[in-house]
């Protein structure tokens, strides 16, 4: 085995990750010294039964099990290591190469250790919170995810924590068409958040804010729309174009922002006149009135508002005054 492993890691492995290392020279030195090591641990792991692949229940290698965990720097070589080992497919090398897993401690089963698990896939026994854990509370923010990062390896976009569940999540720049940025729908606990387009051009995406949607019931979405912290009755009709977005709970139908904006200061009045601007938004304004989902009667919804930045407020803006002007 270890002439096969040593050639898998040369192949895959010897030249440095990212475009300012493609076509340099296979690893030599100290990288050859941590070759040996990883090949000389992964054989002891394997011969010890502290090595084993986790799977999904059609058979796709997700992760690992190990029975104890090499050290953090040891980790990495190891992993790529293994995947050679265990003859993965290439799209798992270079997720372990891009640093794209994380650790789980095994609570699944009597075996113990730790669960390395590759992109977004989910952890045996892993619990995901449901969507009612996230239930609006007055005054506060949209939960937010605590970890995002930018990658520009073979496609670029960027990964994030869900706010909900903290599973891992992606958001390709291809989905990102203009400054509305994208909503992102989490498939572990479909809860759904926003990524704002500022990410393509921060070098900081610690900065970088993404907001997951809170749960609310219908009948108090105009509460929660008042009570949140972003809301301002400083031109709040920019909030039917940009910052304010709700989905059934349930069936993911998502709200026209048009009525969203307009539905809790009418609604507060004691009337609401409404003239709808296509059937599919007069059948939202009748579902909040009603209190439930036009499209399956659910009663919750997934909504999300957040600051609208300056650039895009001044955009909403022009717009605005172009409309009026008739050019």
């Amino acid at each position: 085995m270890l002439p096969t492993l040593m050639a898998f890691w040369r192949r895959l492995f010897g030249r440095k990750s990212g475009a300012a290392g493609r076509g340099a020279p296979e690893a030599h030195g100290q990288d050859l010294d941590e070759m040996m090591s990883a090949v000389a641990t992964v054989m002891a792991y394997e011969k010890e039964g502290c090595l084993d692949l986790v799977r999904t229940a059609t058979g796709e290698v997700v992760g690992f099990w190990l029975g104890r965990t090499p050290g953090d720097d040891a980790l990495q070589p190891f992993l790529r290591m293994a995947a050679a080992s265990k003859k993965l497919d290439e799209a798992t090398y270079i997720s372990i190469s891009l640093g794209d897993y994380r650790l789980v401690s095994n609570g699944f089963d009597n075996r113990g250790g730790t669960f390395v698990m590759v992109g977004p896939a989910r952890a045996p026994g892993e619990q995901i919170p449901p969507l009612q854990s996230v239930r609006w509370r007055k005054g506060e923010p949209n939960p937010k995810s605590g970890h995002v990062v930018r990658f520009t390896e073979g496609v670029n976009g960027v990964k994030f924590l869900c706010p909900t569940c903290r599973l891992p999540n992606y958001c390709y720049d291809s989905s990102v068409a203009d400054e509305a940025g994208a909503m992102v729908e989490c498939g572990h606990c479909g809860n759904i958040a926003h990524v704002p387009a500022a990410y393509k051009s921060l070098s900081d995406t610690s900065l970088l804010e993404i907001r997951g949607c809170s749960y609310v019931p219908m009948t108090e979405f105009r509460d929660w729309f008042f009570a949140h912290p972003c809301y301002s009755s400083d031109n709040a009709e920019d909030w039917g174009s940009y910052g304010l977005w709700a989905y059934c709970a349930l069936c993911k139908h998502q709200l026209a922002s048009t009525v969203l904006s307009i539905f809790p200061a009418a609604s507060m009045a004691g009337g609401l006149v409404f003239t709808a601007h296509s059937p599919a938004s007069a059948k939202d304004m009748e579902g909040l009135l009603e209190g439930k989902c036009p499209a399956c009667a659910e009663r919750n919804l997934l909504a999300l508002m957040i600051h609208i930045p300056d650039a895009v407020r001044q955009k909403i803006i022009l717009e605005r005054q172009r409309r009026a002007s008739g050019s």
